[in-house]
């Protein structure tokens, strides 16, 4: 899929952002574990929409 100058920089700038945001909770174990279990329940979400 190609995409237009505007939409690959914004791409690129969402990428960055959540870059950022990751490096931002990585040393806080707390915020760590919530982002790990928002992304278990996503998962979980997943596989449970694909029965």
């Amino acid at each position: 899929m190609l995409l237009d100058p505007d939409q690959e920089q914004e791409a690129v700038d969402h990428l960055f952002s959540l870059v950022v945001e990751f490096l931002d909770v990585r040393d806080d174990g707390e915020a760590l574990a919530r982002m790990y279990s928002e992304y278990s329940a996503l998962k979980a979400e997943s596989r449970g929409s694909r029965q």
